[in-house]
């Protein structure tokens, strides 16, 4: 028989551990933990930690094991095996993620879903690049000054219910957290500024109207709301402003405007703009102003036995009628709004002086305005010029009247007094009888002289104090 051989222990492998859990996920690392691991065999020399293609060691003693250099976006499963001298035993596994802040998120410009009225509801949506840790991500969105909007949502976008349009600024800041959990895996990122601005609302009733002094109009108005922190307020013609009123709110206001040009029609209305030079517009108001009535100007004259008048007046920017009297009777008018001019004539007589008055009136205005008066002037026909003429008279007898003779008649006009007349005739051998008779006839009329003539088919003529007659061919 041999010796006997030295004292042996029977070895075999190891058993799993009793349990693999994954704990403090960190970015980038994470650790595993494994329950008690059974071995009836010789001592433990060390666990291995498997995941993917790598794997790791740790003591026999240990329980746990730090990992690290981990994608934050992968699940990874974790085998832990222990090993003694006889071998490796069984894996038993655990499942587990590392995790980080979630990365790339970027907060959209607020988008109101409405800018007319008092309030509108705003949307605020995002986008996130990554998780960068499990999913899902949770968001929470609270408005700057401190309203929460919304809290644990998974959708990227929230709707703020109700802001009012009053021109506050606000931001909104959203935090994304992943499924992890905690500040150490939340990231947070503020929107844009966005201004709480609207639409102003619409106008209400509102006037304008001229004063009745020159180039001056009022209006009165109610502002409405701006549905922003700022309210400009205009009067505007057509498309132009024609005055700015600077910033106003609430309340009735009435403001004057100066320096319009009287009887031009102006287009007026109203406008206010906030902050985001969003505007309203009131309705339009035809609008002309005008002024009171100045005293028309007159001036007349006379040519031979008729007066004559022209008058100038001016409606300023209103009706108004301008009439030509002379000596109280109207001979012309005209009516209008600017420029008003008449002018007339009137027979009188000779030596008469008319009295030549323009009259202004005006039309119906509001606010009414008073009459512009008149002006008068005067103008005085000369005295009747005189004027003498020869005219055949009765049938008269004598020694040279064989064919018959007639009378001379010579009739004065504009004559007075006694007045020294001479008959002229021409013969008929073409001699010429110059104050071939004289006679003394006594103011205006016919007067048959005593003188008588029968030279037929020939000249007669008179010459009164100067005055000459026509000269008149003899007839029988």
């Amino acid at each position: 028989w041999s010796r006997s051989s030295a004292a042996i222990t029977p070895d075999t492998a190891p058993g799993a551990p009793s349990s693999v859990s994954v704990s403090d996920p960190q970015d980038g690392s994470l650790t595993v933990s494994w329950g008690p691991i059974a071995n009836d065999g010789s001592k433990l020399t060390r666990i291995y930690i498997t995941f993917g293609a790598q794997t790791v060691q740790a003591g026999p003693g240990d329980t746990s094991k730090r990992i690290t250099g981990l994608d934050n976006n992968q699940v990874y499963t974790f085998a832990v095996t222990a090993k003694n001298s006889y071998g490796l035993g069984p894996s038993a596994f655990g499942k587990g993620q590392s995790s980080g802040r979630p990365l790339s998120l970027n907060v959209d410009t607020p988008n109101p879903q409405d800018l007319v009225g008092a309030t509108t509801q705003t949307s605020i949506s995002w986008t996130l690049g990554s998780a960068n840790g499990p999913t899902p991500v949770s968001y929470d969105v609270v408005r700057s000054d401190g309203k929460k909007i919304c809290s644990g949502a998974t959708a990227r976008s929230c709707t703020d219910d109700s802001v009012t349009f009053d021109g506050t600024t606000y931001t909104y800041k959203v935090t994304a957290t992943n499924a992890t959990g905690g500040s150490a895996h939340a990231t947070s990122q503020n929107s844009p500024a966005w201004r709480a601005t609207g639409t102003p609302d619409g106008w209400g009733g509102w006037t304008a109207a001229p004063t009745g002094s020159d180039g001056r109009a009022e209006v009165s108005f109610t502002v409405p709301a701006s549905r922003g922190s700022s309210s400009t307020v205009a009067v505007m013609d057509g498309a132009s402003v024609l005055k700015s009123l600077g910033n106003l709110t609430g309340g009735v206001h009435t403001e004057a405007l100066s320096g319009l040009t009287d009887g031009s029609s102006y287009s007026l209305r109203m406008r206010v703009c906030n902050e985001a030079n969003r505007c309203s517009y009131s309705s339009t108001d035809p609008t002309t102003p005008f002024g009171p009535l100045s005293s028309p100007s007159v001036s007349g004259s006379a040519s031979g036995t008729t007066v004559y008048g022209s008058a100038t007046g001016n409606g300023n920017g209103a009706s108004a009628t301008l009439t030509l009297y002379i000596d109280g009777a109207a001979v012309k008018s005209d009516s209008g709004t600017g420029a008003l001019s008449v002018s007339g004539n009137s027979g009188v007589g000779y030596s008469h002086t008319a009295t030549i008055r323009a009259e202004l009136t005006t039309g119906s205005t509001n606010p009414s305005r008073g009459n512009g008066g008149s002006a008068s002037t005067t103008a005085t026909t000369g005295p009747e010029p005189r004027t003498v003429a020869v005219s055949e008279g009765g049938s008269a007898t004598g020694p040279d009247c064989a064919q018959g003779c007639r009378y001379v008649v010579i009739t004065l006009a504009g004559f007075s007094g006694t007045n020294s007349c001479s008959i002229s005739f021409e013969d008929s051998t073409g001699v010429t009888h110059a104050n071939w008779r004289t006679v003394s006839l006594v103011g205006d009329g016919r007067h048959e002289t005593g003188s008588f003539l029968g030279y037929y088919g020939h000249p007669v003529w008179a010459v009164c104090d100067g005055v000459a007659s026509p000269r008149t061919t003899w007839t029988r």
